[in-house]
């Protein structure tokens, strides 16, 4: 592999900083690259299960199938207006949690691909409070956090592991 150079590393750093993370990979083929690495960082052993909304981008599938893993599908709650899924239903995630101990992640996907973002501080909190790590798909909402009439990003509520495609919603090249 080659090396990376300080520059790649120092740039890096500085989208972690600005986005509010810990650390930031940039990474090819997409976002479909980040959410299986994601979910495969989290499933180590044949069979591990993880948490799952019902509206995942086909990657995540893909993903739980390279890790030979199982999901567990969270009803979607429904935006009364567009009929659209819109998020995961708390109660519902809390039954998931009780009803699976063995759950090595929450994987959701905010915004979802009608550009609906809900509030994931209950899904956070819920995962957390039961030792789970939340991962997120959250490749059009790369620009979430920047301004007070968008939602905070899941990177700054709380979340474990979040992809993001700045060339879908901010400037960048690919």
């Amino acid at each position: 592999f080659p090396t990376r150079r300080s520059s790649d590393l120092e740039a890096e750093q500085l989208a972690a900083d600005c986005f509010g993370a810990d650390r930031t990979f940039f990474l090819v083929q997409g976002s479909t690259l980040g959410n299986l690495a994601m979910l495969m960082s989290v499933c180590q052993q044949e069979g591990d299960l993880v948490l799952v909304d019902r509206f995942c981008h086909k990657s995540v599938l893909n993903a739980l199938m390279l890790a030979g893993a199982k999901a567990v599908f969270l009803p979607p709650l429904w935006d009364p207006q567009s009929g659209y899924a819109a998020g995961v239903e708390p109660n519902a995630l809390q039954k998931a949690v009780d009803a699976y101990p063995e759950a090595k992640a929450v994987f959701v996907t905010r915004p979802n691909y009608f550009g609906r973002a809900w509030d994931l501080t209950d899904t956070i909190r819920i995962a957390h409070e039961a030792g789970l790590p939340v991962l997120v798909d959250e490749a059009h909402g790369a620009h979430f956090g920047f301004h007070p009439d968008v939602p905070e990003s899941a990177i700054k509520l709380g979340a474990d592991g979040v992809v993001q495609s700045t060339h879908k919603m901010l400037s960048a090249m690919t």
